[in-house]
């Protein structure tokens, strides 16, 4: 007698599958996969097997990828195919999201400190240094007094600023007015009444390297805004 057994459900799919029959302690214990053998056995020679729909096998891919995503979390679908995408003989893979290692979130905050680091520096360290001195000139006294006057032009942040030390100007019936002039004295700009600050942002566009010479003039209370024509102080910036 031979030792088949044309009734057993996991001889018929090996012989499906072209694969090696098995002993009786090779069967297969699923009860579910019994029940899928059971069923392949009852399909015969002559049955025709149906064209699945449209669609059927992206429905069962979706129907897979909802399910795993019940027990993965943030995972990624990556569809291989045998056929092409989505066609017989496709698999769904389904690949778990791998974190990124603790020390890159550390890098990252290092080096965001790092840049605020070294703009702090930076503002720092053009506060501690200070304007930058551009030039600066020796005011001589062209009136018959005991007046000592310097300047000096400076750049400070985005701005030139002149600084203009005057000592031993005597009171007047008027004011003292701060300009700069050319070398020719061609052309003037006023940078207003002397304050006891002594500081004068130059008109944007200004160059200082034109209007070089610096002058300290008398003017009358009469509206009038040119020159007088009165100077007291007078010197020629020179490059530092």
């Amino acid at each position: 007698m031979s030792d088949q057994h044309p009734h057993d459900p996991d001889q018929r799919l090996r012989r499906l599958l072209g694969e090696p029959e098995p002993g009786d302690d090779e069967l297969i214990a699923d009860p579910e996969m019994h029940r899928l053998l059971e069923l392949l056995d009852t399909i015969g020679p002559d049955d025709q097997l149906e064209t699945p729909p449209p669609g059927l096998w992206d429905a069962i891919a979706q129907g897979a990828a909802s399910e795993g995503d019940d027990h993965d979390g943030d995972e990624s679908d990556v569809d291989t195919a045998a056929g092409g995408t989505g066609g017989p003989g496709a698999r769904v893979v389904r690949m778990r999201g791998v974190a990124p290692p603790w020390w890159l979130g550390a890098a990252a905050a290092v080096v965001v400190v790092a840049v605020v680091a070294v703009g702090a520096l930076a503002i720092f360290a053009n506060r501690v240094a200070g304007p930058e001195r551009l030039a600066t000139a020796d005011l001589e006294v062209l009136v018959d007094t005991e007046v000592a006057g310097e300047a000096t032009l400076v750049r400070d942040h985005d701005d030139l600023v002149l600084q203009l030390e005057v000592d031993g100007l005597a009171s007047i019936d008027g004011y003292y007015e701060v300009w700069l002039l050319t070398p020719e004295v061609d052309g003037l700009v006023s940078l207003g009444p002397l304050r006891g600050d002594g500081r004068y942002e130059l008109p944007d566009g200004l160059d200082h390297t034109e209007f070089s010479v610096v002058d300290v003039s008398v003017e009358p209370h009469d509206g009038d805004p040119t020159h007088s024509g009165n100077s007291v102080l007078r010197g020629g910036l020179v490059e530092a």
